[in-house]
């Protein structure tokens, strides 16, 4: 099954990556499973020397997850390139060296020695006290999260990824200061700020006395950070914080992550990581989805609302009022104009994009999309390509709906039928009736705009992202033709005699 993702040019072969700090540099975990099954893994936090961390005890669990104030104990930067390094680029899995600096200089002077590495990217830990600064973390502030960034960016060949911190006044500040700063993706969040006390002796558990609060007790201030993130930037998010299942991976990418990290699980099982891109994979096989970056925000599982539907036809202008003639020969005075919405492209595949997601979700498996011509033309080609299916249309040949054009499909293939706005369905009937005269098969009707409110039975599911109640009148009991103060206007596609 493919699950891959891309993150500034460089693919992983699924979104699942293991975090900085819980994996080491692979070579332990590497005895339970192969590191080719994840998508990436994260380096331990690489600093120019060799550092011993902080005395112990450094860690210890709490309600929900643990503290752990480690203290960035490495090897070196040094000995990474010269063994782990190496080790890791025989593995076929992407490799991000996370490096930490006290100064600017550190941060410089090591974003240049990584370009000598293997590992694909870089990953920047800014939650590292500025010691120039009175030991305000880098991450803090969006001017110094913009400085740092930029500072590595400018010395390093290797995409960036800024690693944010939770403990600030607006985490969106600061992803949209890594991005000014050139970073290719952010990740986030880092750990909050904990601490951990025995009452019996009086004092805090943890030697540093405050540590680093991560696992599941986390999760929702996590998702809610992804979520600011992914609508403040528009580079990619990689999301992290109390992820221990394929379904938490799920939440992530709903709001709006690309790939996810897996950090604590891996303390309290040292397969969670596999286990889980194993999952994943299992859970999109049956929904066929393409790959992983289907499942985001803009993706599979995030659900326009019909308020949101209904402002992008605004936004367009395509919510006409007046005094129309609808293509079911009916009268109404509001016309849903989605003509207007086609002219905006980006709208356009909003809202088709939407309406596959409602299409998936409802089960719905099609091999090709048909529509009725002309007004369902631009709709099915965008529905078809989101699915990444087949498109054609029908239209009418001596009042017949018919297939032209050399189209044609084989006995059996299920359709989608799609049209903008369905009043009374009529249209969508006779391409219906057309699929099965032709030894088709008709798994489900998909409309922007249901005028009916679900009223219309097409003896198939019918999935729609607006549905609403517009009043229509036969033309002898229209109320706006006896008062004869507005002209009548026929905005459709079809001609009709006067």
């Amino acid at each position: 099954m493919n699950t891959a993702v891309e993150i500034a040019g460089v693919r992983f072969k699924n979104p699942i990556i293991t975090a900085s700090g819980t994996f080491g540099f692979g070579s332990e975990y590497g005895e339970f499973y192969p590191l080719s099954a994840l998508g990436g893994i994260c380096t331990k936090g690489l600093t120019i020397n060799p550092k011993q961390g902080n005395p112990p005890p450094r860690a210890t669990e709490v309600y929900g997850g643990m503290l752990n104030a480690v203290g960035l104990q490495n090897p070196g930067v040094e000995h990474f390139l010269a063994t782990d390094d190496k080790r890791l680029a025989d593995e076929d899995v992407v490799v991000i060296a996370n490096v930490a600096g006290a100064t600017l200089e550190d941060y410089i002077a090591i974003g240049e020695r990584i370009n000598d590495a293997h590992a694909q990217m870089v990953e920047l830990n800014i939650s590292c006290p500025n010691v120039k600064q009175g030991g305000m973390a880098f991450g803090v502030l969006p001017s110094s999260v913009e400085k740092v960034t930029a500072a590595v960016v400018k010395v390093c060949k290797k995409p960036v990824i800024t690693k944010l911190s939770p403990n600030v006044a607006n985490i969106a500040d600061n992803a949209r200061a890594a991005e000014a700063g050139g970073a290719a993706a952010v990740s986030l969040i880092n750990t909050l700020s904990g601490m951990a006390v025995n009452w019996k002796t009086r004092r805090p558990i943890l030697a540093n006395n405050n540590g680093g609060m991560s696992g599941p007790c986390v999760k929702p201030v996590a998702l809610k950070m992804v979520w600011d993130c992914f609508n403040a930037i528009d580079i990619p998010v990689i999301g992290l914080g109390g992820i221990t299942s394929y379904t938490d991976v799920l939440e992530f990418m709903i709001c709006g992550a690309r790939a996810v990290q897996v950090g604590t699980a891996n303390f309290t099982s040292p397969t969670a990581a596999y286990d889980i891109a194993r999952d994943l994979a299992e859970y999109q096989r049956p929904r066929r989805l393409a790959h992983s970056q289907r499942l985001t925000v803009k993706g599979v599982f995030f659900m326009m609302t019909t308020e949101q539907a209904l402002e992008i036809y605004r936004k367009c202008g395509a919510v006409l009022k007046g005094h129309f003639k609808l293509t079911s020969g009916r009268h109404a005075d509001t016309y849903m104009q989605s003509a207007k919405v086609f002219v905006d492209t980006e709208c356009s595949e909003q809202l088709c994009k939407a309406l596959v997601e409602k299409l998936n979700a409802a089960g719905v498996e099609a091999d090709m999309v048909i529509s009725p011509a002309i007004g369902g033309i631009l709709m099915g080609y965008e529905v078809a390509r989101q699915m990444r299916k087949p498109n054609i249309f029908a239209e009418r040949e001596n009042g017949e709906m018919t297939l032209r054009r050399g189209f044609s499909f084989p006995e059996g293939t299920r359709f989608v039928v799609t049209e903008d706005v369905v009043t009374t369905g009529g249209s969508v009937k006779e391409v219906i009736a057309l699929v099965k005269k032709m030894g088709g098969e008709v798994a489900a009707v998909a409309s922007l705009v249901d005028r009916s409110n679900g009223k219309v039975d097409f003896g198939v599911k019918f999935v729609n992202l607006i549905s609403m109640d517009i009043t229509s009148y036969e033309p002898e009991d229209c109320p706006l033709c006896k008062e004869g103060k507005i002209e009548l206007v026929k905005p459709g596609s079809r001609v009709f005699n006067k």
